[in-house]
């Protein structure tokens, strides 16, 4: 099985392909660490990607191997060959103190909870992948393994829409500030 973990910064993403790669038995690429250890930058200085030479490397390394688990917040960016994303979604205030505690700065911190606000991840993912093969998870209170996989295998989508919940317009300023 090959299993692509994406959402944006903050959500999990990590921790829970750790936990999944320990439960399949198999190995865990972090596509962050790929991109350093590989120097596949292209700009280094303002951080930019060379996402064209991250999925041909993915793409490599998914294809050598009979079980994989990849996770990144870019994955969403390209398909990969894959049985299923599951794309992982954290409620924005939640995401908020996850990002400051990294010590993410201010404006960093606004960009992904509005990412995460206007679905980013799920539609660039659909997008590139299709439909049946994303799977969205809530992993606001970090979702066991189990869980998670079971969701993937079922290809049971969770209902995550923010829009409800962010009705207050207090709410959204407290949240990124009023604009300028």
């Amino acid at each position: 099985m090959h299993l692509v973990i994406t959402g944006v910064p903050g959500t999990g993403k990590s921790t829970l392909a750790k936990r999944i790669s320990q439960e399949l038995d198999c190995e865990v690429v972090h596509a962050n660490e790929l991109v350093k250890k590989e120097k596949l930058w292209m700009n280094k200085k303002d951080g930019t990607v060379d996402l064209q030479k991250l999925r041909k490397k993915l793409t490599h390394l998914l294809k050598k191997s009979k079980k994989l688990v990849v996770e990144g917040h870019l994955l969403c960016e390209f398909p990969l060959p894959c049985e299923r994303v599951l794309v992982l979604r954290c409620r924005p205030d939640v995401l908020k103190k996850r990002l400051e505690k990294r010590r993410y700065p201010k404006a960093k911190v606004r960009e992904n909870i509005w990412a995460e606000l206007l679905d980013y991840c799920d539609v660039r993912a659909v997008d590139e992948y299709g439909s049946k093969n994303v799977v969205q998870v809530d992993n606001t209170h970090f979702h066991s393994t189990h869980a998670a996989l079971a969701h993937s295998q079922a290809r049971q989508n969770e209902e995550v829409n923010w829009g409800a919940w962010m009705r207050s317009p207090e709410r959204l300023a407290r949240l990124v500030g009023t604009p300028s």
